[in-house]
């Protein structure tokens, strides 16, 4: 195993036991729905294998994915590109995410961010009949400080990371290996662990 994904395993493993029991009762089978304004959800390409569902430590070539920003802006994601990065899977009416996502802000404005790491939002399993719709003003309002994918209406990226509750963590290391993933609230002290680790630090 991973020594990274060791290391946060131990780190993360007491809080998904517990965050877990709330999150997966948001499943994404579940959750999405019908799209209702086109301009919420990104025109989606992913390239490669998509990962099995679940969570902890693994060895697997995460997919590549493009698709566009709320601004209408194409985005990338290009594992293996030398870059250790963390995606954030989040939905916009899960009540975990709405709790989650003022941690990373705070976070992030904290620690400035840490260099050489790529964070990405994924704003996934979007519906208008929902709290907070659209994702992209919900987020405008926290103050998220990273760049956003839009999921398609068929929630393509979240399905090719494996997603299935929310907020939805994936660590790829700078060779493009989904060493780590973790489902539910974390929090702050687990939250800064796993972005260092990502990090290398």
């Amino acid at each position: 195993m991973n020594p990274s994904a060791k290391r946060l395993l131990f780190v993360v493993g007491g809080i998904v036991v517990l965050a877990l029991g709330g999150a997966l009762g948001w499943s994404l089978a579940r959750e999405a729905s019908a799209p209702d304004r086109p301009d919420e959800y990104g025109s989606v390409t992913v390239t490669g294998a998509a990962l099995p569902p679940g969570t902890g430590p693994s060895d697997l070539e995460a997919p590549s994915f493009t698709t566009q920003t709320p601004d209408g802006v194409e985005i990338s994601v290009t594992p293996g590109d030398g870059t250790p990065k963390v995606l954030v899977f989040l939905a916009h009416w899960c009540p975990h995410c709405q709790a989650e996502v003022p941690r990373i802000v705070a976070w992030h404005r904290d620690t400035s961010g840490l260099d050489g790491l790529e964070v990405v939002g994924v704003a996934t399993a979007t519906d208008r009949l929902r709290v907070n719709y659209p994702p992209s003003d919900w987020l405008e309002r926290e103050g998220w400080p990273y760049p956003v994918a839009l999921d398609d209406a068929d929630n393509s990226i979240a399905r090719a990371y494996g997603v299935d509750s929310f907020p939805f963590f994936v660590v790829v290391d700078s060779e493009g290996r989904a060493v780590f993933r973790v489902s539910g609230e974390l929090d702050t002290a687990t939250l800064d662990e796993l972005m260092r680790t990502a990090a290398g630090l």
